[in-house]
């Protein structure tokens, strides 16, 4: 063999040694976030852009812990709600009227007092706690920081390796471990 030959297949095989590794990391990872009782899914899309206005088009990786999440990052609601749940986009629209039915109360608008937003944020809670029980993931954010870290630093890697780019992961939290589903994603731009 030359010497290419062989730095082509040790760099090879030492790539599927850390697939390996990164792959038998996450499990063990996924068991210590569900033991903290904070989290019920985690989704992660990662995506290559097609066009950036100019920039570069790197591979990225976004992560969703919670409920708040997911309604926050745009077009994932209904990814949610019709792929993993089932519904319909009328469903979808019912389930969400109810928030679309809170006013917007803005701290910075005038008269706006500090009882008017705490009676805002009740209402939202409301349709948060209910929207959470509907579904069975919570709404808000984990409160251990490593929840995030972890998934970075290990769950990520490991996705990306395994995958490439333009992929959608879902683990859901059943009888206390995470159970994973995966499909191809649609970057849009």
């Amino acid at each position: 063999m030359s010497a290419i030959k062989d730095a082509v297949t040790t760099v090879k095989e030492k790539e599927a040694e850390l697939l390996k590794i990164l792959s038998e990391a996450v499990s063990p990872v996924l068991d210590a976030i569900a033991a903290t009782g904070e989290a019920d899914m985690i989704y992660i899309y990662g995506y290559t852009p097609g066009f950036n206005d100019g920039d570069p088009c790197e591979h990225g990786a976004t992560v969703l812990v919670n409920l708040e999440e997911v309604f926050y990052e745009e077009k994932t609601e209904e990814y949610f709600l019709k792929n993993e749940f089932g519904m319909e986009s009328e469903e979808i629209a019912e389930l969400l009227e109810g928030l679309d039915n809170i006013p917007y109360v803005s701290r910075y608008s005038d008269g706006v007092t500090d009882e008017d937003i705490a009676e805002h944020a009740a209402k939202k809670k409301v349709f948060h706690d209910a929207l959470s029980k509907e579904i069975g993931i919570r709404w808000d954010k984990p409160t251990d920081a490593d929840i995030t870290t972890a998934i970075e630093t290990i769950v990520v890697p490991a996705l990306d390796r395994e995958f490439g780019t333009n992929y959608q992961v879902l683990y859901r939290l059943k009888d206390g471990k995470f159970v994973r589903t995966h499909s191809e994603y649609e970057c849009g731009w």
